[in-house]
């Protein structure tokens, strides 16, 4: 394949974006639980991402020219602020998020490759190929309901897709309305039929899955697209098809027992998850408390709390995130990342608004379901794919009169080519590693022999999950070289990650060691921090199964 010629260059981008949303997506393979990279297809999104930034890339060295507008500027000094909070984070919290600072780079990599598609028709393809895969989620979570026994991890007739989250897949459907309403406004009569059964499968699928975020989301985009778009024979159409599929989902829910649906309704944890993080703000509103600390900080602020009024909800689990980006930014990083958010948000809004057409308006409107979701929960974290899409989408909606071709010279020969096939390299070794980890950590889970912890390769990835199995596995050995070991790993675990398996792995761990005086500190500190565990009630029980999943403030 020869890059220089940009035809060559767009059918591969058009190409490895068809592999992340037809196959990667989609990938499944049993898990111990857990989000981001322990999630399976995340890791053969990865793959797909880097092969889309090799193409950009690639590109720009073959034909010493690299396609630059004003967004992708804010985008780089937005990038650059939230990584500032890093100089001044302590460790050991700040290592805990150094993944997310490589997640940071490779957005900006992913969005400079998707700028260098300057062909109208390979953008166009892509899109379609979004629709395409939303629509294979959506039978996936039609299955899911209808028979749920068929898959892992289904409660209440709830559909997850493949990304073991039902909001995730929800934002994923509402985004691809938005495409297909835009699809359908150019389309032949024949493939407008086709995208009006997309619509009404969306809308159907919608409903079943009982995602607050995002019904709210796919009513917003249609109607602000039916606006935008004009056309009153097509909306009519469009909104028929959308309640067609409304009707026949409570249809779809008669037939079946799905008593316990209902609770799904409210709201919970979130009044209080939000209250206190704010209340972390005001404490230190400029430069917040620390890239990776929120876990702590939060964990210690509800305890102090409940000490107070013990009416106040406690979850049994951690808590990473508040559900709310902007207050997860500003609580760890203080007011400059949010400052910076906010401010690239309405730059890019009105450069859109004032100097785009009718599709980078649309295509601005198809990014509100992700990014309302990133509002009330953490999409960009527990799915590649809502990056990569995101990301795909924000550079569609960028004017093309904004973007202006730099051109320069390559004295470096074959070295940035090299690089470039480094870094394929290097992600595919991580990510196939780790699902190679995945599979053992799910053996070890499944049969308690140490021997798959053994075998594992790649244990940067999923550190967490790591060190609570192996935690465990020197635990039930009682050798006390290994018992020093837990104690080690869990007193770092409960520093940088308090959660109830640390501090029960911690404890055991000196209570095998008849450090009797220790697992009592251990004890009673753990009691403060998760006072409605039952593990840590004045006769804790025996059972030593650590919480392996990096758990979060359920919905």
């Amino acid at each position: 394949m020869n890059l220089a010629k940009d035809g060559y260059a767009n059918k591969a981008m058009v190409f490895f974006c068809g592999s992340l949303f037809l196959f990667s997506m989609h990938y499944f393979q049993p898990n111990a639980g857990g989000s981001g990279l322990s999630v399976a297809n995340n890791n053969m999104v990865w793959i797909s991402i880097a092969l889309i930034c090799a193409t950009g890339f690639s590109k720009i060295i073959q034909n010493e020219q690299i396609h630059w507008s004003p967004i992708l500027t804010g985008l780089a000094t937005v990038i650059g602020l939230l990584l500032l909070p890093y100089c001044w984070s302590s460790q050991p919290w700040v290592g805990e998020a150094s993944a997310r600072a490589c997640g940071l780079i490779a957005w900006l990599l992913l969005a400079i490759a998707i700028t260098q598609i300057r062909c109208k028709s390979a953008l166009d393809n892509t899109l379609w190929l979004v629709v395409i895969g939303s629509m294979i989620q959506a039978l996936i979570c039609l299955a899911q309901f209808l028979q749920p026994d068929w898959f892992i991890g289904i409660r209440n007739h709830r559909p997850v897709g493949s990304f073991y989250q039902p909001n995730v897949v929800s934002s994923l459907l509402s985004t691809a309305l938005a495409l297909a309403i835009w699809l359908h406004h150019n389309a032949k009569p024949a493939i407008r039929l086709v995208l009006l059964a997309c619509m009404a499968l969306i809308a159907c699928v919608s409903i079943l899955i009982m995602s607050r975020t995002g019904v709210l989301a796919a009513i917003a985009i249609t109607v602000a697209m039916l606006c935008l778009l004009k056309n009153r024979n097509n909306a009519i159409k469009i909104v028929f098809a959308l309640i067609l599929g409304a009707v026949l989902a409570p249809l779809l829910q008669s037939t079946l027992d799905t008593e316990g649906r209902q609770g799904l309704s409210n709201p919970g944890y979130r009044t209080t998850l939000y209250g206190q993080s704010l209340q972390l703000i005001t404490e230190k509103p400029v430069l917040g408390h620390g890239i990776g600390s929120f876990s702590k900080v939060y964990t210690e602020r509800l305890a102090q709390l409940y000490q107070q009024d013990s009416s106040v909800p406690m979850l049994t689990t951690s808590t990473t995130h508040p559900h709310n980006e902007l207050l997860f930014w500003w609580v760890e990083g203080g007011a400059i990342p949010v400052l910076a958010i906010i401010l690239f948000a309405l730059f890019f809004s009105i450069a859109v608004w004032r100097r785009g057409n009718l599709f980078n308006k649309a295509m601005w409107i198809s990014t509100i379901p992700i990014i309302l979701h990133t509002q009330t929960e953490y999409p960009l974290y527990h799915s590649a794919t809502h990056l990569a899409l995101l990301t795909l989408l924000i550079i569609a909606a960028v004017p093309t009169t904004s973007i202006t071709a730099k051109r320069f010279k390559n004295k470096l020969e074959i070295l940035p080519k090299f690089f470039i096939g480094l870094g394929v390299v290097a992600t595919c070794f991580l990510m196939l590693t780790n699902l190679h980890t995945t599979s053992l950590i799910h053996d070890y889970v499944k049969s308690a022999k140490h021997e798959y912890l053994q075998q594992v390769v790649n244990p940067f990835l999923q550190t967490k999950l790591i060190n609570m199995q192996l935690g465990t596995a020197l635990l039930r050995s009682q050798d006390p070289e290994a018992l020093k070991m837990v104690d080690i790993m869990m007193e770092e675990e409960a520093t940088v990650r308090p959660s109830v398996g640390a501090y029960l792995l911690w404890y055991h761990a000196n209570l095998a060691m008849k450090d009797n005086i220790k697992a009592a500190t251990i004890l009673a500190q753990a009691a403060y921090l998760f006072p409605k565990s039952k593990q840590f009630m004045p006769k804790p029980a025996e059972d030593l199964t650590a919480d392996s999943p990096p758990a979060s403030a359920t919905p």
